[in-house]
């Protein structure tokens, strides 16, 4: 009975609120004296109007007069029911995903802990160390040159493959994301004693900066050298990660490697991956649901909201054609 009444409450609540709320254009700005009698009685209106204008307002001031006639009887009102529609239904889709797919995101934690585990145990550092031993840089030629030490540490390898990258020291902060393109070596001879391997590249790095200039003595002051070793052959067996890690959770270990943001979304690909492959993030789902609901309960603020969200893309689309065409592209 106690809940029924507080539904009740709620339901009622609502129909006031509504009601105080005016059936003007959404097109059309609200006056002082109509957002105070409003506000008086629904303080949430006023966040509502403020995020409305801010969101949309350019765009609405920007429409012809044909654009504006498709959608110049919808009301304040009904914008506003279906605003409280929306959030109601926001939070009982919440709790279908969290039902249907709330316990995903710590299987795939458990996943990668397990694979953390893995090359934690199995390192191939233990079979070889790499050095970086020398830099030079040959203008004429428009190539730069690196050579790497390669020194066996548990007896002879057949075979070697291993990434490297430099990264200008001023750009290696330990919170800042790692985008510098990675370069492959292969080593494919026998070797049971230290080996050189060599790799050629251009007169720029990865952030068009020249190096060509450098000594190998600034380029060290420079710029830090990672390496990282992906695959080693010994006695006829090939030991490689990458061949044997999933491919959603290796892509995870390198984003945390370096520092990239928006984790999430490589964890979502684990989940794809490994646990279910319809899996909707919580936003997603949420989205997805709320906008069949609208589109049948409320079509024609649906019709508007996707008139807006095309007029927004071409901005954009816009734009970076103007920009693009203002370099030279």
């Amino acid at each position: 009975m106690k809940l029924r009444f507080v539904i009740n409450c709620i339901l009622l609540l609502c129909i006031v609120s509504c009601n105080t709320i005016p059936n003007k254009s959404i097109l059309e700005p609200l006056s002082a004296e109509e957002l105070l009698r409003i506000i008086k009685s629904e303080e949430e209106f006023a966040d509502f109007y403020e995020d409305y204008w801010d969101e949309y307002g350019d765009i609405i001031n920007s429409l012809n007069e044909l654009e504006k006639a498709k959608f110049l009887d919808i009301t304040y009102n009904e914008l506003y029911s279906c605003y409280l529609f929306q959030t109601e239904k926001r939070q009982d889709s919440y709790i279908e995903w969290k039902q249907k797919y709330g316990d995903s995101e710590a299987k795939a934690d458990s996943i990668i802990k397990q694979w953390k585990e893995y090359v934690a145990n199995n390192s191939l550092e233990k079979y070889l160390k790499i050095e970086f031993t020398q830099f030079s840089a040959h203008p004429a030629l428009k190539q730069t040159d690196y050579s790497f030490t390669l020194t066996p540490l548990q007896g002879a390898i057949e075979n070697v493959v291993f990434r490297f990258r430099f990264t200008k020291k001023s750009d290696f902060l330990s919170l800042t994301p790692r985008y510098g393109s990675m370069h492959t070596v292969t080593y494919n001879k026998y070797f049971n004693e230290p080996a050189i391997a060599f790799w050629v590249g251009g007169l720029y790095d990865s952030n068009n900066n020249y190096i060509g200039n450098l000594s190998e003595r600034n380029f060290r002051s420079n710029y830090e050298i990672e390496t990282e070793i992906i695959s080693v052959t010994k006695d006829g067996i090939e030991y490689n990660f990458e061949k044997k890690i999933p491919k959603s959770v290796r892509n995870y270990l390198k984003a945390v490697k370096d520092n990239e943001p928006l984790l999430a979304s490589y964890k979502k690909d684990v989940i794809i991956e490994l646990i279910n492959p319809e899996y909707l993030d919580s936003n997603a789902f949420i989205t997805a649901q709320s906008e069949e609901l609208i589109k049948n309960k409320y079509p024609q603020i649906a019709s508007f909201h996707l008139f807006i969200e095309e007029k927004e893309n071409s901005k954009t689309d816009e734009y970076w054609r103007k920009l693009f065409q203002d370099v030279g592209f």
